[in-house]
């Protein structure tokens, strides 16, 4: 199965610690793992668990932001290609 988490970043913290174990947990169990995200201080560590990084410039804290859209049809693309 082929598996995307999406987050705004991955900085230390909560929810990034939270889909770093996901991920590793699904990877164990032999899913393709992707992460969708502006990156940030934990990226090395799931490059490292061998999770596939796509960049998206989501990082924002509006709603309305253009990154959002931007982000929404750089993602549209990759799930259909990679089949996620």
């Amino acid at each position: 199965m082929n598996i995307l988490y999406l987050t705004n970043h991955l900085n230390i913290g909560g929810i990034s610690s939270y889909v770093l174990s996901l991920a590793k947990g699904f990877k164990k169990r032999g899913h393709n793992v992707y992460i969708a995200s502006s990156g940030g201080e934990l990226l090395p560590r799931f490059i490292q668990e061998k999770i596939i990084y796509l960049p998206i410039p989501i990082k924002t804290k509006s709603e309305l932001s253009p990154k959002i859209m931007i982000s929404m049809f750089k993602l549209s693309g990759m799930i259909k290609e990679k089949k996620i």
